[in-house]
């Protein structure tokens, strides 16, 4: 059996389809949905890749969380071109095994304080000791990290201290100016969409290329 997919094209915005994809996968699967593949560029210009969690998106971008005291936030900060790929494998509503991949590349910008603070007071209790504890990147001694995990838990779960957002948790947005859209099913021959953002007026104009 064979067969072509096809993308359906929901309008000229790349960003409504993305929401329609991700808000089906995220309906069809019970997987982590929201783990991008992030690359960014070393300081000795090579490429450096991550995955990281997707917490929001908007019509002007993709959010993740960090260290500002991390490689990729000293990486940002020299060379603010990024990517993000995400692939997502799973069985749609008629049991058809799909396979989707989105890739995004553009620039990072800082999110502003607030939005940085909302985010973080969302955070689970393991993430906010998380932020306290590691200085991302940094060389660590595992038992002297969990002797210091175990203490600083002991205390938050005794109310004698709160977790405030520390001063390094930062947020990111990935700005895009070019997306690529790959699907396939079962059997089918992929489909590819790609979306290139006009500088001049920030509309975007699309192309079908082979798979």
């Amino acid at each position: 059996m064979s067969g072509l997919s096809h993308i359906n094209l929901i309008t000229d915005d790349p960003i409504d389809l993305f929401s329609s994809w991700y808000e089906n996968v995220k309906t069809c699967s019970t997987e982590l949905t929201n783990v991008c593949c992030f690359s960014t560029i070393s300081l000795d210009n090579k490429p450096r890749s991550r995955h990281v969690l997707l917490r929001e998106y908007d019509k002007t971008g993709f959010i993740f969380m960090s260290d500002n005291r991390s490689r990729k936030s000293k990486e940002i900060a020299k060379d603010n071109s990024a990517s993000v790929c995400i692939y997502w494998i799973y069985k749609n509503e008629i049991n058809e095994t799909i396979w989707r991949q989105i890739r995004i590349e553009g620039h990072v910008e800082e999110l502003a304080r607030d939005k940085v603070e909302q985010i973080y007071n969302d955070e689970p209790l393991y993430a906010k000791i998380r932020s306290h504890l590691c200085h991302q990147d940094a060389v660590v001694d595992w038992n002297q990290m969990k002797k210091q995990h175990d203490e600083l838990l002991k205390k938050v779960e005794a109310k004698e201290i709160s977790l405030a957002i520390p001063d390094h948790f930062v947020g990111y947005k990935v700005v895009p100016r070019w997306m690529e859209f790959y699907e396939s099913k079962d059997s089918f021959i992929a489909d590819r969409l790609e979306f290139i953002k006009n500088i001049n007026d920030d509309t975007w104009k699309n192309q079908r290329l082979a798979a």
